[in-house]
């Protein structure tokens, strides 16, 4: 379900090209392709979504799990924005991945899918985890004993060349560093790496 031709027609072709697959049908996000989903109910839907018509998408996603609770909703996106992510969730969708997925994983996906499985990324399951002040709730992040010196001194004011000089590393190094657990983290600050380490 996609409202670009091409999309449909690209992702059609791959699944056709396996075999255990049978393509049900393509459509729009519409009444008419949401019906046709309800009446065929195949074993999983793929729908690719947008941030512009979300909540289009999204009660669409709700009806056919209320008609067809059976059907295994999976989200194609490429936003990981929080309030997106749990929109997806709350609509019912058994699963979401990002629009970059090659089209050797995206069977991998279906098939698992198919078999009962919730397939989340785990870019989405970190900043699930990491709603409340900015860190995880019941889960402890790991960081190397150089990361959490880094991070002390952080708590203690200083800075990356400050930093460097006290662990013998260049700023540039710090800098990478400390980008390196934010990104991994989920985080946008120092305070929050500084937040999780003395929480």
């Amino acid at each position: 379900m996609d409202d670009s031709d091409i999309f449909r027609a690209g992702l059609a072709e791959i699944l056709r090209q396996e075999e255990e697959f049978e393509l049900s049908g393509c459509g729009e996000h519409s009444d008419e392709a949401e019906k046709l989903c309800v009446a065929v109910t195949p074993t999983v839907l793929l729908m690719h979504a947008s941030m512009r018509e979300a909540d289009k998408y999204f009660q669409i996603a709700e009806r056919i799990k209320e008609k067809a609770p059976n059907v295994r909703i999976l989200v194609i996106s490429e936003f990981t924005e929080v309030d997106y992510l749990l929109k997806i969730i709350a609509s019912g969708c058994d699963g979401y991945v990002h629009g970059g997925i090659s089209g050797r994983t995206l069977k991998r996906v279906i098939r698992n899918l198919g078999n009962d499985f919730c397939i989340f990324d785990q870019t989405v399951i970190n900043k699930l985890l990491l709603l409340k002040d900015g860190r995880r709730e019941g889960v402890r992040v790991e960081f190397s004993s150089r990361e959490r010196k880094i991070i002390e001194l952080l708590a203690e004011g200083k800075g990356n060349s400050d930093i460097g000089k006290e662990l013998g590393l260049a700023p540039g190094t710090v800098k990478n560093i400390i980008s390196g657990m934010l990104h991994r983290c989920c985080f946008k600050s120092k305070a929050q790496l500084v937040n999780v380490l003395f929480s």
